[in-house]
């Protein structure tokens, strides 16, 4: 009986967790997919929090799932959208930071995740998730970078192209040196301190930053990933 009452609840956090693909693949089939996957990822955790942590992977890797990349995708991007809303808080900078730059040091927010998606694959969670038909066969588009956020307590998300997506995690890993020294070798000259303060001013005001004394102070990070 408690094994039962286990199942029930995972069956139901799932639910919850990944409202789009419970759409996409229709209630029954949901309900089979949670038994087989349950069945191959046991719980490791006392609280659900966790329990569809591997199941993106677990559709990547299964069959008939595996045939329908789709199906994969949606799990993932419904993880990460969870991990950005759980993710710890911060204090973001405001435009007022830029007066410091080129010695300001950033860090992403606590709740910035980034995830290789196909482009269709955020219009097919809305219309599943407005009750529109999505066939699992629908194709999921060409693959880039999203960054995934939180602003308030809203989840935003954005694709980004290989140089802002590669020049944001240098920024806010490194140094404003090593991205204009990764920059130099891919713009005109005159142009890095112009994209360069272009790529902090839109990250700062997509509150997407947070000055790295203060990130330090709130590790260990949070440790939901995205899949």
């Amino acid at each position: 009986m408690r094994m039962l009452i286990a199942c029930v609840r995972m069956n139901e956090a799932l639910r919850a967790e990944f409202p789009a693909l419970l759409a996409v693949v229709g209630g029954d089939e949901f309900a089979a997919l949670v038994r087989t996957y349950i069945a191959a990822h046991p719980s490791q955790h006392f609280s659900l929090h966790w329990v569809g942590r591997a199941l993106a992977e677990y559709l990547r890797h299964t069959a008939p799932y595996a045939s329908y990349p789709l199906l994969t995708q949606l799990a993932g991007f419904e993880w990460t959208l969870s991990a950005a809303f759980d993710a710890a808080d911060a204090i973001v900078l405001g435009s007022d930071a830029l007066a410091d730059w080129p010695d300001l040091r950033v860090v992403g927010h606590p709740s910035v995740r980034q995830i290789e998606l196909g482009a269709q694959v955020p219009a097919c969670r809305r219309a599943a998730k407005a009750g529109e038909a999505v066939d699992v066969t629908s194709p999921v588009g060409a693959a880039s970078i999203w960054r995934v956020w939180r602003q308030g307590l809203k989840i935003m998300f954005r694709s980004l192209d290989e140089l802002e997506s590669k020049s944001l995690q240098i920024l806010t890993q490194a140094s404003f040196i090593d991205v204009c020294s990764y920059l130099s070798e891919r713009l005109p000259e005159a142009e890095v301190p112009t994209f360069t303060a272009r790529l902090l001013a839109t990250a700062i005001a997509e509150g997407a930053v947070t000055r790295r004394e203060q990130a330090d102070a709130l590790r260990p990070a949070d440790a939901r990933q995205s899949a």
